[in-house]
């Protein structure tokens, strides 16, 4: 993720209320749409997964009650690309 926004939010919400007002208050300070959001393996339940809009991921290093949101990184390619190909892959 390049540009994420740390999250706290502990009130007794949903998990998916959390995450919407987390995604838009997101959206209104960078202007995009995040797609991804990492919490605690503990605050995720399946439920919540299946309705949420953006992909959850859990990680044991962002603490209970905080969400790391924002755009998940892209792959870089070193170079131009042509045709869907990078010029060290079009030398091979």
């Amino acid at each position: 993720m390049d540009t994420g926004l740390l999250w706290f939010d502990n009130s007794a919400q949903p998990l998916t209320d959390k995450v919407a007002a987390a995604a838009a208050h997101y959206e209104r300070r960078f202007g995009e749409r995040p797609n991804v959001c990492y919490l605690h393996p503990e605050m995720l339940d399946k439920a919540s997964a299946k309705q949420c809009a953006l992909q959850l991921r859990t990680a044991t290093h962002v603490l209970q009650h905080h969400l790391w949101i924002g755009i998940e990184s892209r792959p870089r390619v070193a170079g131009p690309v042509v045709n869907g190909k990078s010029a060290r892959s079009r030398a091979k």
